[in-house]
């Protein structure tokens, strides 16, 4: 078997992908592995935003993704203290389906850790 060097786990930062990232944390750490953990925010939801919202001030975008940045930031530091696991954060930007597989592989994931179920309908269509 071939052992794990990296973990990467993506989160939506719901409840349910939290746990997935604490899993991923758990593994990692006990496999020596190196963590990173990555959430995608879709812009194309952001763009269903503006539509809904017509006037949406770019500071509002802005400030909507600094704080999921901050909850990503946030989530890396519990898993520190929790676990004594450090953890890379990474925010990025595109279609989950493209942004998370193409991250795997820039880091030569060995695994990709991701919860079952995800944030709800209103965060989904506000931000990915």
């Amino acid at each position: 078997m071939t052992p794990l060097r990296t973990v990467l786990a993506a989160t939506d930062l719901s409840g349910p992908a939290r746990q997935a990232a604490r899993r991923a944390a758990q593994l990692a750490r006990d496999a020596g592995a190196a963590l990173h953990v990555v959430h995608v925010v879709e812009l194309s939801r952001l763009e269903s935003l503006r539509r809904l919202l017509a006037d949406l001030p770019v500071q509002m975008e802005d400030t909507m993704i600094g704080a999921e940045r901050g909850e990503l930031r946030a989530l890396a530091s519990t898993l520190h203290e929790e676990l004594g696991i450090a953890a890379d954060a990474q925010t990025r930007s595109g279609r989950v389906l493209q942004a998370l597989p193409a991250h795997a592989d820039a880091l030569d994931a060995d695994l990709i850790v991701l919860g079952a179920r995800g944030a709800g309908v209103l965060r989904y269509v506000m931000l990915g």
